[in-house]
């Protein structure tokens, strides 16, 4: 299932928060603790409130909350910090309007899951992609670099080799651009989507230019890179179409044997 989008960047307000999946039951959702949240304004949004042409939507806020889990055997609880600001809606068919605080996370721990992790993912793996769940929220730099590290624990897991002899018998580190290369002897199409994830990696690690849509892409291929090695959808899928086919081709001669003895018989 890959990264619902529109469900991740929506918003919150005072009183919705979008349906995300409580991180510790996955079963639960997530709903404001009551009267938990708390929003002021920033020192600039105050001191501008002296210009004579202010206006309301020029308002920024901080705030923080808590949010619990709504299943009564679960319970957990989840903070919330990021920033808000203020929008003009309308409140009624005739016409009548208000303002809206409406708030954007920059930090949600424990994060929700972005993606599925196949209950078959090393713990290394699975520590990773829950911290770069957390950083997706606001630091995309970080969020990047967990990603390229859960890909390395991958390879490891794989039995990928981390170190190699030179000639004079000392260990030398193997790169993971050279790993994935290596990796891609043994299956070229998940080593083209171990590159692409490692890319997004490099570009969070060397430049602020990484968006939460190359999160979220990176996010997409490594979800169907754990289906693939660990689950091994693809290879079971696989396996049972040779054996329907089989089983079909068996069932197809039986058959023709059957009708060929018929007409002997005639």
């Amino acid at each position: 299932m890959a990264v619902n989008r529109k469900l991740w960047i929506a918003p919150i307000t005072k009183d919705y928060v979008p349906n995300w999946h409580c991180p510790s039951c996955s079963g639960g959702y997530l709903r404001l603790n009551p009267n938990s949240l708390d929003a002021l304004q920033t020192r600039d949004s105050l001191k501008a409130q002296q210009h004579e042409a202010w206006d309301p939507d020029w308002m920024v806020l901080r705030f923080c909350t808590l949010l619990k889990c709504q299943n009564e055997t679960c319970q957990e609880s989840v903070s919330v910090v990021g920033n808000g600001f203020v929008e003009l809606v309308q409140t009624s068919s005739e016409g009548d309007f208000d303002y809206l605080e409406i708030f954007r996370p920059d930090f949600v721990k424990p994060s929700p899951r972005l993606i599925q992790i196949p209950k078959e993912c090393p713990d290394d793996v699975r520590e990773e992609l829950e911290a770069a769940f957390v950083s997706s929220w606001g630091d995309f730099s970080a969020a990047a670099n967990h990603i390229r590290t859960s890909i390395e624990f991958l390879l490891d897991h794989l039995k990928e080799p981390r170190i190699k002899l030179d000639k004079q018998r000392r260990r030398k580190s193997i790169t993971l651009h050279q790993r994935i290369k290596n990796f891609s002897k043994r299956d070229p199409e998940l080593s083209s989507a171990l590159e692409a994830i490692k890319w997004v990696g490099n570009i969070g690690a060397h430049s602020s230019e990484i968006s939460k849509d190359d999160l979220f892409d990176a996010l997409d291929i490594i979800e169907f890179v754990l289906e693939e090695t660990l689950v091994a959808r693809r290879k079971n899928l696989l396996a049972l179409a040779k054996k329907v086919v089989k089983k079909k081709g068996k069932h197809r001669r039986k058959n023709k044997a059957k009708t060929s003895k018929a007409i002997d018989k005639k």
